[in-house]
Formats: C-alpha cells, sequence, structure tokens
C-alpha cells in the first residue's frame, strides 16, 4: 500500500480501528475502559487536539491510566547502529520541542551600495555562531535503562562502554562514559539521544536579487533535554551569538521533556509480550530514548499518565522503507498491515491481564 501517511501514522489508526471493530463483532466485553485518542495536529505538536483531549481527561477526574500507547519506531531490521537483527524499540521517554525565529531587521536598499554588513549577513553570522555552541553531552536514564536491554547485543569491543553507562549514576560521568560519549556522537542518532539539538530548518530574506533587504529570519528547531527550558535555551542562544541586534521569538507550541515511563512495569512487559505473540520471539526489544517526539508527551506530562510508551507496531523489511517517514515513496506491505491489526487485536486481549 502506497501514499502519504501510509507509513506515519494512518495504519495506526486503521489497524486500532479494524481490531476494535472485529472485537464488537465478536461480543467482547473488554474489562477495564480502553480510550481511542486520536489528535488532528500531532504532526505540530498537538496544541489543540491531543491536549485538549488531555485536559478534558483530567477534568473528569481521571486519577491513573494503566499506560499509554502512542506511535514512534517500526520494527525494522538493522535500525540500530550495531545491531543487525530484527529490533522492536519501545519508547519509554520523549525530548521537548522549541522553535525560535531568529531575525535580524536594518535598514535595505539598493544592492549597488551595500554598507559594510547586510543584514542577512548579520544573521548568517549569528546561526554560524550558535551553531559552533553546541549543547553538552548528558545521558539521560532512559538511555541507560536502553543500554541495559541492547547493550549485550552489540559490538564485543565496547561492551565496557555500554555496561559503563548501563549501571552508571545519574550526575556523574566515569572515564568510560566519556568514552561512550566520544563514540556515540559520531553517528547521527546516538548523538542526538545525548543533548538538545540544533537545527537551522528555515532561511528567509529578500526578493529580488538588485535589492537589499531590511530583514532577515531564521527559525531554528530544537530537541530539549529535560531541564533545558525554553528560557534556558534563549538564553543560551543569546549568549552563543553575543548580538543584541538580533531578535529572538518562540514561535512554537513548546513543549518539555517528558518524564520517562517503567521498562519493568506492567504496561512495559504487556507491550513486550504483544509484541512477540505478533511477531515472535527472534527479535530483540528494548526500551529507547525517542529523540523526536509526539503528541503524547501532553499525557504524560500529567500525574494520571506517567507511563507513555510509544512504538509503531508494523514490521519493514529494511532501514531503506523506513525513509518513507515524511520523504517519499511511503509504503507497508499488505501482510504486514495484517499483522498490525493482529498486534492491537491481541493487545487488548491482554489488557484483561493487567
Amino acid at each position: 500500500m502506497w501514499g502519504r501517511g501510509v507509513l506515519d501514522d494512518k495504519n495506526q489508526i486503521h489497524g486500532i480501528l479494524e481490531a476494535a471493530e472485529m472485537k464488537i463483532k465478536e461480543g467482547w466485553q473488554p474489562e477495564r475502559t480502553i480510550y481511542f485518542v486520536f489528535g488532528q495536529d500531532e504532526e505540530v505538536g498537538g496544541p489543540e487536539g491531543a491536549r485538549f483531549i488531555a485536559e478534558t481527561l483530567e477534568k473528569r477526574g481521571i486519577r491513573r491510566f494503566a499506560f499509554v500507547m502512542d506511535e514512534s519506531a517500526p520494527l525494522v531490521p538493522g535500525l540500530f547502529p550495531g545491531l543487525p537483527d530484527n529490533t522492536a524499540l519501545i519508547g519509554i521517554a520523549q525530548k521537548g520541542y522549541v522553535s525560535l525565529e531568529l531575525a535580524m531587521h536594518g535598514v535595505g536598499g539598493h544592492s549597488s551600495q551595500p554598507p559594510e554588513e547586510s543584514n542577512i549577513g548579520i544573521l548568517a553570522k549569528a546561526i554560524t555562531k550558535l551553531e559552533a555552541a553546541q549543547f553538552p553531552y548528558r545521558i539521560h536514564p532512559a538511555l541507560r535503562h536502553q543500554y541495559r536491554y541492547l547493550g549485550p547485543e552489540l559490538d564485543a569491543a565496547y561492551q565496557p562502554l555500554y555496561a559503563a553507562v548501563a549501571f552508571g549514576k545519574d550526575g556523574e560521568m566515569t572515564d568510560l562514559e566519556k568514552q561512550f560519549v566520544e563514540v556515540m556522537a559520531g553517528n547521527q542518532v546516538t548523538r542526538a539521544m545525548m543533548h538538545t539539538t540544533i537545527a537551522v530548518s528555515m532561511f528567509n530574506a529578500g526578493i529580488k536579487d538588485n535589492v537589499l533587504p531590511p530583514s532577515a529570519t531564521a527559525v531554528v528547531n530544537f530537541r530539549p533535554m529535560p531541564g533545558d527550558t525554553p528560557e534556558v535555551i534563549i538564553q543560551h542562544v543569546k549568549d552563543a551569538i553575543g548580538d543584541d541586534r538580533i531578535t529572538i521569538r518562540d514561535i512554537s507550541a513548546s513543549t518539555p521533556a517528558t518524564a520517562m515511563a517503567d521498562p519493568e512495569g506492567p504496561g512495559y512487559k504487556a507491550l513486550e509480550k504483544t509484541i512477540r505473540q505478533i511477531w515472535g520471539n527472534d527479535l530483540v526489544v528494548a526500551p529507547f530514548f525517542v529523540i523526536g517526539g509526539s503528541d503524547s508527551k501532553h499525557f504524560q506530562a500529567r500525574p494520571f499518565a506517567p507511563d507513555v510508551f510509544t512504538i509503531t507496531g508494523i514490521q519493514l523489511e529494511n532501514t531503506k522503507e523506513f525513509e518513507g517517514f515524511h520523504g517519499v515513496n511511503e509504503r507497508i506491505r499488505v501482510d504486514e498491515y495484517g499483522k498490525t491489526i493482529g498486534f492491537f487485536y491481541q493487545m487488548m486481549d491482554n489488557l484483561d491481564d493487567l
């Protein structure tokens, strides 16, 4: 099946509804209340969808969800560096989301009489300084749990580093952990798990080749680690660029990094059991620190839903298919979509055991 959203994330919505209709036709009576939550604005953080749904449920007096499921990484062989096996990664924590607009407003003019510094040039220098001022690396508790599961499956040469991280202490950084950081910093995915990232995603200025624009703007997207609030990030940007001519404005529905779900609790165990029932035991199931994020963080930020787990219940053949996320040639196999339906069908049965 081909089409935008077939992998991210309409297959999950349809899988849930297909499974629910099958169960209803069979006369199934769940032993607990199940909520289906579908927001219309997940791609921009869920400020008008999941946030209002979470607020509404909180106002209704819900004291505690057993756990919350949401989408994240699909099952993919070779998804994790150094691990060729088929892997099901269950997200237990998510980074935050902040987008800042950096702007230089000055005087325009004719290109035949350029000033010593143009507005574009001033902003470009500021961006260059910011990219050179990366946030420091830290080891998140979710990363420690990730390597308790994944470490033994990875390269034997790095086992001491993985063990140091898996069983290290928060707030400390041993020599082995520093070596781990150096190794992981060489990979785009694992590097993002260890610090607040800085991504310049938009740059706008000028409309004509012989006119100096009176302003230039850039949008920088940050995925914050816990503790790096919008205020902390804005101050970091100011300190990095050191130019009061640049204005900084938060233009996003900023959300903080989430708390960590319990990777040893009943919710995680129910998910792992269901994964193995559908896709077998010949795969690695592990918790992981989600470097992106979804609108489920609006639930995880509330006392009634501390355990939010994220996984996309579909098997991909290889990492090439994974490129369909927000890309071209987005597709899934029909038979694998059938297993997606089976995954949610089985999950509904397993909820009775909680």
